[in-house]
């Protein structure tokens, strides 16, 4: 079974999220949400209809503003980029139909697909990428919270222009002609591609945005589609999302889901019910729920890859010490805070690579090669902060 686009991107943890899924006995997921933790049931063969639990309902359909797991998986599979990920993790062209890198990994060029379009029956176009991308770069307040993004695949004069030092028409990103797009580099970045998986570098129709104004991306109508499906039902703080298969989507034929159902459930227990009462396909687990259906037939792991972390506000006096954020660090039990507080299948994170993102050449998963820095302990976080205790006085 292939749902084009229910998959799980890229980058942000390591944390397993415990489900049960009705289609089969012996369940294996066959995809997992875009930047989120919950699954899309395994299935033979093509099913009309899939009804999926999730614990929060979207606030946004602005790539830009749509920043939690599940704002950013509906964005994702609506909104396609240039590249997605596979079931296997491995990048697949999206509306990309081809590309080149000049020989210093500095100059992408991609060429989009000629039937790649709107939900307008517009074609999508080099231009609609150069404008999303640019708007990331210059934006501000709510708008900007993947204008890191930008910085971290380094386009040409990203600094100048995410500072508000320079013109946004200074940005390295330029649409040759509708069908191709230009993209420099300040240095070679390896996981370019892997970038450009992430939803906030889906294209935006600019002459779309502009009609909307601020009510851009604020129900189903205001936003146009060029991904795997449609939104057809979303009404802001309403319980049911529904999307349907995009017949006009370039790779329509290999959608085989017509239609998945996002049923907002914020409580375990009532999720539990409506999937015991066939009102849902798949619910996510959490807490004594794990362990009282961990041995059913039905109940499955699922890797979700994305990292919990605690961010410490460096502008505040004592916290723009390290021997005090590397103390909190160490008195850390992540062990048990999986274990005994979250028992949702958690692991212990420790560094900012999640298990299963990526393998190294020898076929060794990244995060288990990487350093495991400030694991649990007590001695070293009593040394630390008495280190810090005596710059304060």
């Amino acid at each position: 079974m292939y749902l084009r686009g229910w998959i799980w991107s890229s980058a942000q943890s390591m944390r397993r999220r415990k489900t049960m899924n009705r289609r089969v006995m012996a369940v294996t997921a066959a995809a997992v949400m875009s930047m989120s933790g919950f699954a899309v049931p395994a299935m033979a063969d093509e099913e009309e209809a899939v009804s999926i639990q999730i614990s929060a309902p979207i606030t946004s359909m602005d790539p830009l503003i749509g920043g939690d797991s599940t704002n950013v998986a509906v964005i994702s599979n609506t909104m396609e980029g240039l590249f997605v990920v596979d079931a296997d993790g491995q990048i697949q062209n999206g509306l990309c139909d081809s590309y080149e890198v000049s020989d210093d990994q500095k100059t992408y060029t991609f060429h989009i697909r000629d039937n790649a379009k709107w939900s307008d029956g517009t074609p999508v176009t080099a231009q609609d990428f150069e404008y999303a991308w640019k708007r990331n770069a210059t934006a501000q307040g709510d708008y900007s919270t993947f204008t890191y993004q930008i910085e971290m695949a380094a386009i040409k004069n990203y600094e100048a222009v995410t500072s508000g030092e320079a013109d946004a028409a200074e940005l390295g990103v330029t649409a040759v002609d509708d069908n191709t797009l230009q993209v420099e580099l300040e240095y070679p970045v390896p996981f370019f591609l892997n970038l450009l998986t992430f939803s906030p570098w889906a294209p935006v129709k600019e002459s779309k945005l502009t009609e909307e104004g601020d009510q851009f991306g604020v129900d189903k109508d205001s936003v146009l589609y060029c991904g795997a499906y449609t939104l057809d039902q979303w009404d802001v703080g309403g319980n049911t999302i529904v999307l349907k298969k995009n017949p006009d989507y370039w790779d329509a034929e290999n959608v085989d889901v017509d239609e998945i159902d996002l049923v907002v459930i914020s409580d375990t227990q009532q999720a539990v019910m409506a999937y015991q009462n066939g009102d849902v396909d798949n619910v996510t687990l959490t807490g004594d729920m794990v362990g009282m259906y961990q041995d059913d037939p039905e109940f499955s792991n699922v890797l979700g890859a994305f990292n919990y972390y605690l961010m410490v506000n460096t502008s505040k006096d004592g916290y723009d010490n390290k021997d005090l954020r590397q103390a909190i660090a160490y008195a850390i039990d992540r062990e048990s805070l999986c274990t005994n507080v979250l028992n949702d299948g958690s692991t212990p994170a420790y560094n900012m690579v999640m298990k299963g993102l990526v393998s190294n050449a020898d076929g060794e998963d990244f995060a288990d090669a990487s350093g495991q820095y400030f694991q649990y302990d007590t001695e070293k976080a009593k040394e630390l902060w008495l280190r810090h205790r005596k710059k304060q006085t």
